[in-house]
Parts: C-alpha cells; sequence; structure tokens
C-alpha cells in the first residue's frame, strides 16, 4: 500500500507499507515494513515514534481480529 498514515497525513511524504506473512507452525507471523520519504516539517526522529504507535495499534488490531476467528 502506498500512503502518508496517521500524523503522516498533513506531509509532504510518500510511504509505502508491505506485509509480509510467513507460516509458522499452524500459525503465521505477520512482519510489517513501512518505507517514508519525502519532506517533513519537523523533526523526524520526533514523528517516527508518533507514526510507529499508529502502526502498531493498527497491527494489534488485526491480531486481535485474527484471533477471535481462530478456535
Amino acid at each position: 500500500m502506498s500512503a502518508a498514515l496517521g500524523p503522516l497525513q498533513s506531509e509532504g511524504v510518500t510511504g509505502t507499507l508491505d506485509f509480509a506473512i510467513t507460516p509458522v507452525g499452524k500459525r503465521v507471523r505477520v512482519t510489517m515494513t513501512y518505507v517514508v520519504g519525502g519532506y517533513l516539517r519537523s523533526d523526524p526522529a520526533t514523528m517516527a515514534p508518533l507514526v510507529d504507535t499508529v502502526l502498531t495499534d493498527q497491527l494489534q488490531g488485526l491480531k486481535r481480529a485474527a484471533e477471535r476467528r481462530v478456535p
């Protein structure tokens, strides 16, 4: 997916979000990678933890939804 997500929506950036799904026994491992480039009006070191929090919350929501469907 290509988009500026979370707090990056109003910035001059482009982001690419990638999910890798790998079998692990009877389960799967989901690895999320988000690469961003472009212009930020603030320090990237300040923005990165905010973006990480938004993406982590979303990935945790996916995990909770998936676990509700597995007996």
